[in-house]
């Protein structure tokens, strides 16, 4: 009997992917997506990333409500066309691209949380058909992109102490260039400003469990996101409340991964790098020059962190 059957059988898992997976499957990305016509780059950055030792999969859920509109559908239609198209031109027998394309999900329950759970219960599947609950299913989204170290970072993570059951990665969003207006990167400045100190807040209280909640900056060992009972459907801030599960029950490594994620889009969510450090760790931002690159714009970051005895 494998780690997850009876998490499988209890939420009616079937196989949406047809081909089996790799023997040596260690990671899994997946991206939910929802009218997001930048799908294309993030695969791109992802298939720039420097390879790991172990076979990757990406699985991309391609999601909209019964009563979606016209214009939504259309969207998601392209984007599955294209997606498609760029899958057949990279194409790697240990790295891996599936798409899953759900048009019709119920109104009711359509949203970023259902989309997010279909994807990662696809990855518990895969990984239990290897029995391995180690595995790492990593959060990532459809207006995001990394650094070429991503995936090898966060495989050192996870390799180097199996205690870890998650962490979380930097992020940062895009503050000035050319695609929106001044008010626009102000207002994006600010959103981050506030992100970043609310959790310098509660880590000034001593709450031991201090991380942002960033949906496109977690990563999850197998074994700890059927623990938890997997994702839940909620429409918004899906992560938060799994997140915070997850912190609070499973031992979780807050490791500075130097792997950085953008934000490409104004309509989604927040989006970006984590840092994961150990609840017993207390952190301080340090100025430290961190160059990003996204759609071709070069944006100076600072947020860097180091232990405060450093």
């Amino acid at each position: 009997m494998a780690f997850a059957d009876h998490y499988l059988a209890r939420h009616a898992v079937t196989d949406k992917i047809n081909t089996p997976p790799a023997k040596d499957l260690r990671q899994i990305i997946v991206i939910p997506c929802l009218d997001e016509p930048a799908l294309v780059q993030s695969l791109e950055s992802l298939w720039s990333c420097e390879r790991p030792s172990c076979a990757v999969e990406v699985i991309i859920v391609i999601n909209s409500a019964d009563n979606a509109p016209d214009e939504i559908l259309a969207s998601n239609t392209e984007t599955l066309q294209k997606a498609r198209q760029w899958i057949r031109d990279h194409h790697e027998s240990r790295f891996m691209f599936h798409i899953i394309y759900e048009p019709s999900m119920p109104a009711r329950y359509a949203g970023p949380g259902l989309a997010r759970k279909t994807g990662m219960d696809q990855a518990v599947l895969r990984f239990n058909m290897l029995d391995n609950p180690h595995g790492t299913i990593i959060s990532l989204d459809a207006d995001t992109t990394c650094r070429p170290d991503y995936l090898k970072e966060i495989e050192s993570c996870f390799s180097e102490d199996q205690d870890i059951n998650g962490c979380t990665v930097y992020f940062e969003h895009p503050v000035e260039g050319k695609q929106y207006a001044d008010p626009v990167y102000r207002a994006i400045a600010e959103y981050e400003l506030h992100l970043r100190y609310y959790i310098e807040a509660i880590r000034h209280t001593g709450f031991p469990h201090a991380c942002h909640t960033i949906g496109s900056a977690f990563c999850v060992s197998a074994s700890a996101y059927v623990s938890q009972g997997g994702m839940n459907k909620r429409k918004a801030g899906e992560e938060n409340y799994f997140l915070r599960t997850l912190y609070r029950d499973q031992y979780n490594l807050c490791l500075s991964i130097p792997t950085a994620f953008r934000k490409g889009t104004l309509r989604d969510r927040c989006r970006g790098k984590k840092i994961c450090r150990r609840p017993d760790q207390r952190c301080r931002y340090l100025s430290s020059g961190c160059f990003l690159r996204t759609n071709g714009v070069i944006c100076q970051t600072f947020c860097m962190v180091q232990n405060e005895s450093g």
